[in-house]
């Protein structure tokens, strides 16, 4: 945890004022009902959210994205879309140019690369203030003084240069240290009212811990001066009590991320996932949120017509040694793919029926390959960009018996065998959930009955992680997910000096091994790629390599679940962690009142 976190949620001051919370009936603030979301973080959460620079989980992240704006989004279909910028930058329309220091053109690549951003005009602060350019700046200059592990921290060192115009202060020049044709740079660089907090950051000295103790944020959370988003908190005092506290936040029209359709906006803080589905249910609340809401939780919801899911961005699959003399051989590592039914572990894992399995290593999102929602055509290899991820026994047996493999054709229960030797592979895996318990004994399963003894080892998360992965432990496969960065190219597990070794200190995070130099080569033009057509052309080009070579096996992305009311329209989920709440603008409550 962050030393920004732990201040925030420690400081005397914030900590009192929940203490003296309002005694009112619950819930009972305006006339007819207030549009609600209820959420199951705690309330302390609210004080990490409402720093725009302060680190946060995943229900925080997305509870700031109703207070807090941000340069560029990602949108429903994983594009990149401006929200407190006018045009998104591209070489076609001249924001993005190489020049040198001087200002004149170059030829030179990456080192003088400048991406120019111009705020909108009518973007302006909760207290009607002017967003400016020097906000941004404020923000990188804080966010320096954090710590690198810290999401701020890696992004202000990612940003080698934030330059205001001398003469538009709605407008500023980037400089990156190493671009990479996307914006993952500037995804959650939000800005810090430079009018409110300037003075108290230079009085800090640019301590980094010192302007903890004093900034408003802390202080007197309750300005709206201090929130760029949809909405800012109408007051910093929760209602309600125990279980049923919840605080009201109100609109801001100078949001220039888009119309606020509701002009205030309740969240409920609840304890259990149990209390926010029956808040659902009975109509005390329009919304559970993505960050909210499990498998286990959406089941118990009785208004099924209110769940929401997509693909997320965690893809659940098995890495193969490829060291392993063993799994060497092409062959046995399209064969063992070929053996698993994904249809079988859909129902064994309990996903929502209208959710595909993985049909490729990309997501569609990324690679803009269709997302099919047809469960049914999964058995068939053209339902697949490449059908080596489908699912055909017979292809299998062939390929087997191509390696010099040979098994007892009136014997279902016979293991494969060369040479006198059964075909014996270890299976590792960490103890993450449910679903990655009731995947691995699924496929476990499936591949004894298809001649291939599995050996489960299951390992706790620390060790599996920093010794079995990290230090290549696992001999034969290893079950785990890979988070793929929505928007950006996930090189660092697919790189060949990605690979985990001595030489990097075992931080890589190739735990397969896969080493192709056309990889590298692809991997390095991205980089320098912002035209979104040849990205994915280029991914799908790698896709077709992992399709060929076979170092790991794609079984799902898992699901990302959410709900809204079916009065409320507007309400998707994206399934990338740029959340739901990034849209909040185009929520439209229908039966609503609106807060008076």
């Amino acid at each position: 945890m962050s030393g920004l976190r732990l201040k925030l949620r420690a400081l005397g001051l914030i900590m009192s004022g929940l203490a003296a919370l309002c005694a009112m009936p619950r819930f009972a603030y305006a006339e007819g009902h207030q549009p609600t979301i209820v959420t199951t973080a705690p309330p302390s959460s609210w004080l990490v959210a409402s720093h725009p620079l302060a680190e946060a989980n995943r229900k925080e992240s997305w509870l700031r994205n109703l207070v807090h704006g941000q340069l560029v989004i990602l949108d429903q279909n994983w594009k990149w879309q401006c929200q407190l910028c006018v045009s998104l930058p591209s070489p076609t329309n001249g924001l993005i140019r190489m020049v040198r220091r001087d200002g004149a053109t170059s030829k030179n690549t990456r080192q003088n690369l400048a991406i120019d951003f111009e705020i909108p005009a009518q973007a302006k602060w909760g207290d009607g203030k002017p967003l400016v350019a020097d906000d941004f700046r404020l923000a990188l200059e804080i966010a320096r003084s954090m710590p690198p592990s810290t999401k701020s921290g890696s992004l202000a060192r990612a940003i080698l240069e934030l330059t205001p115009d001398a003469k538009n202060n709605k407008h500023f020049l980037v400089r990156l240290r190493e671009p990479r044709g996307d914006f993952w740079f500037a995804f959650g660089l939000r800005p810090v009212p430079n009018h409110l907090e300037s003075e108290i950051w230079k009085a800090s000295e640019q301590d980094f811990k010192d302007y903890l103790h004093s900034t408003n944020y802390v202080t007197n959370p309750s300005q709206p001066g201090l929130y760029s988003g949809p909405w800012f908190p109408k007051n910093t005092r929760f209602r309600g009590e125990g279980d049923s506290q919840s605080i009201l936040l109100e609109a801001n029209p100078g949001f220039a991320g888009g119309k606020v359709m509701a002009q205030s906006i309740q969240v409920i803080f609840r304890r259990t996932e149990k209390d926010a589905v029956k808040d659902l249910d009975s109509g005390v609340a329009d919304i559970i949120p993505e960050t909210d809401l499990s498998p286990a939780g959406a089941k118990l919801i009785t208004r099924k017509n209110t769940i929401r899911s997509a693909l997320g961005s965690e893809l659940e699959h098995i890495d193969f040694n490829t060291r392993n003399p063993l799994l060497t051989d092409v062959n046995l590592r399209k064969a063992i793919s070929l053996m698993i039914n994904r249809y079988d572990l859909a129902r064994s894992t309990g996903m929502p029926a209208e959710l595909p399995m993985a049909l490729g290593f990309m997501h569609p999102a990324m690679s803009g390959s269709p997302v099919r929602t047809d469960r049914g055509d999964l058995l068939k290899h053209q339902a697949f960009q490449h059908h080596v991820w489908g699912y055909a026994p017979s292809e299998a047996s062939a390929l087997l018996q191509q390696s010099g493999w040979t098994r007892e054709a009136s014997n279902h229960s016979s293991l494969w065998n060369k040479e006198g030797s059964p075909l014996e592979v270890d299976l590792d895996t960490n103890r993450a959930d449910q679903i990655r318990m009731e995947t691995v004994r699924a496929v476990a399963r499936q591949l004894t009955n298809a001649g291939i003894k599995v050996n489960v080892k299951e390992h706790p998360n620390d060790i599996f992680i920093r010794d079995i992965l990290r230090k290549v432990k696992f001999k034969g496969l290893a079950e785990y997910a890979w988070r793929m960065p929505a928007g950006a190219i996930p090189d660092t597990i697919l790189e060949s000096r990605q690979v985990p070794s001595l030489q990097n200190a075992y931080t890589g995070e190739n735990s397969s091994g896969w080493s192709n130099r056309r990889l590298d080569e692809i991997l390095e033009q991205t980089r320098d790629e912002w035209d979104t057509a040849a990205r994915q052309a280029m991914l799908r080009e790698i896709e077709g390599l992992a399709a060929t070579d076979v170092p790991f096996i794609p079984l799902f992305y898992r699901p990302v679940l959410g709900a809204a009311a079916d009065t409320v329209a507007g309400f998707e989920v994206p399934g990338h962690e740029g959340w739901s709440s990034s849209f909040a603008t185009g929520w439209i409550f229908s039966t609503a009142t609106q807060a008076k």
